[in-house]
């Protein structure tokens, strides 16, 4: 007999169905008793005959139960009916994020990092209770109108969501998103989830998981072994010191990943401080309000800020090319309609001598690039690159590598020297005279900050260190002392003997041989008298 949705699931009364799935059935149900709208899932009987799924599901619930906190899904309750077992929790009345993926495509970057700090903040209170979700994935974070993000399903959906891969009993999961260790069977802690969110706020900057294939055998090699493309490449706007958090939690090696999720929340935070213009909840409302809008708002915005400054700049003669180039690019790139951006970057580009447009690369950079993907961080690699493109022209590649180095921390003076040359202008001397750095300056006596973050739409800035000179040159070796015997006697030293230059020695030699001429015309003069 087919399944029918019911009118009441214990005490509660069901309005509509929200989601339905092969496993289970989620309802917008009234609880009476409390007097609000919660959401109602209920196992369906296929699911329910299996007795080992009820005690996981049984005892996953229990655990989700214990947690508490804004970024977890609340759980009200879980019963069995005549209608089946259910479980009564919070309403995300935003649907998923996957549902916010399909219609918005790629979130901008203080979207992906609020999303990511609340994701994380809600992974850090259920590592605390050693709880690891094992499931990280866009459908299983639930939004709600005012802005909410909530981690929902712990352990859950893992099984409602079973491949034929995942239903030997070696791997549990969703295969796209699996962190390495969990592709490989070994037993998973909160570095795993981490993973798994790495892989999920990839795909909302670059709109598409960067392992994920038709096959789940080929997409777990490809956990494995592959190293997802860079985000610069995919959107040049995306900041390096975004792409540079996604890194380290997309690390094969669980040891190089943040050291918790916590940990990881607050760098979010951080980053996500210094890129907006705004209250991040806010920003994150209206996207979710109307994902349309809210992009091309932001995009038109951005494009006539970095319009603008590229004029200021132009008109004040102090930029470099590089600084002048980038304002430009940026606005074009938000603005691909702006006739006026689009003409000052072609009109820049033409007057520095760049190529600005997607270009193969030269087999020796192609070669330094395969080098850079085995190790991204070198700043070496990274700066050979940047100065062999900047030799090129290639103005894209240029940028990528410099803005990468500019958010390392690197120690070397001497380095941080060569990288600030990349984009500054010379003095009268030809030495480079890094761009000002954005914002106010540091009060005095300050340490400046190693890693200055750009906000969307500020001004480029090369590294914000104090200037600091060039590797000096080793001084010369202290001449040793004469050895002193009993009787020593002191001589004054012998004057070096002076070379001449070569030219010289040949004019005395030219002058003899005239001279030697001339002695021999004369006698043969007087011979001939």
């Amino acid at each position: 007999m087919a399944d029918r949705d019911p009118a009441v699931l214990g005490g509660y009364e069901v309005r509509n169905v929200i989601a339905r799935g092969g496993m289970a059935v989620v309802y917008r149900a009234f609880d009476p008793a409390a007097g609000r709208e919660i959401a109602v899932k209920r196992i369906l009987p296929e699911a329910a005959e299996d007795p080992e799924f009820l005690d996981r599901f049984k005892h996953e619930v229990r655990i989700h139960s214990q947690l508490s906190h804004p970024n977890v899904l609340s759980l009200f309750g879980f019963g069995v009916a005549a209608e089946g077992s259910f479980i009564a929790m919070e309403l995300a009345d935003g649907g998923s994020l996957r549902d916010l993926l399909d219609r918005a495509g790629p979130l901008p970057p203080e979207a992906v990092l609020f999303l990511g700090r609340e994701v994380l903040r809600g992974l850090a209170a259920a590592h605390t209770q050693g709880v690891v979700h094992r499931d990280m994935k866009p459908q299983n974070v639930l939004l709600t109108r005012d802005g909410g993000v909530k981690v929902a399903d712990f352990g859950i959906s893992k099984t409602a969501q079973m491949t034929r891969l995942t239903q030997t009993g070696s791997v549990v999961g969703t295969p796209s998103y699996m962190s390495p260790e969990q592709a490989l069977a070994r037993p998973l802690g909160p570095a795993s989830d981490l993973f798994s969110t790495g892989v999920m706020l990839y795909e909302c900057l670059a709109g598409r998981n960067p392992f994920e294939t038709d096959n789940p055998a080929t997409t777990l090699r490809q956990i494995l072994d592959l190293v997802p493309p860079s985000l610069f490449a995919v959107d040049p706007t995306i900041p390096a010191e975004v792409e540079l958090l996604l890194d380290r939690l997309l690390a094969k090696d669980a040891a190089r990943r943040p050291p918790s999720a916590e940990a990881a929340a607050r760098e979010t935070d951080a980053l996500l401080a210094t890129l907006s213009d705004g209250p991040p909840a806010e920003a994150f409302r209206k996207l979710l309000a109307d994902p349309g809008l809210a992009v091309e708002v932001r995009a038109e915005k951005l494009s006539q800020r970095h319009l603008e400054r590229a004029r200021a700049l132009l008109a004040s003669g102090q930029a470099s090319d590089e600084v002048l180039l980038w304002e430009a690019f940026l606005a074009h790139r938000h603005g691909p309609g702006n006739g006026e951006a689009s003409a000052l970057l072609s009109d820049l580009a033409r007057r520095a001598g760049y190529r600005v447009g997607a270009l193969p690369p030269s087999p020796k950079i192609a070669e330094l690039e395969a080098r850079l993907a085995r190790d991204p961080d070198s700043p070496g690699l990274l700066l050979q690159l940047a100065k062999l493109s900047r030799l090129e022209r290639d103005f894209v590649r240029t940028m990528r590598f410099f803005l990468r180095l500019r958010a390392l921390p690197i120690e070397d003076p001497y380095v941080r020297t060569q990288v600030a040359s990349l984009v500054a202008r010379p003095d009268r001397d030809g030495h480079p005279v890094p761009e000002p750095p954005p914002g106010p300056a540091p009060a005095p006596g300050a340490a400046p900050s190693p890693l200055p973050v750009a906000r969307q739409g500020a001004p480029l800035a090369a590294p914000s260190a104090a200037p600091v000179a060039p590797r000096p040159a080793p001084a010369p070796a202290p001449r040793p002392a004469p050895a002193r015997g009993p009787r020593t006697v002191l001589m004054p030293e012998k004057s070096p003997t002076r070379k001449l230059p070569a030219s010289t020695g040949r004019g005395r030699l030219l002058v003899l041989a005239l001279l030697a001429a001339a002695a021999v015309l004369a006698g043969l003069l007087t011979f001939l008298r």
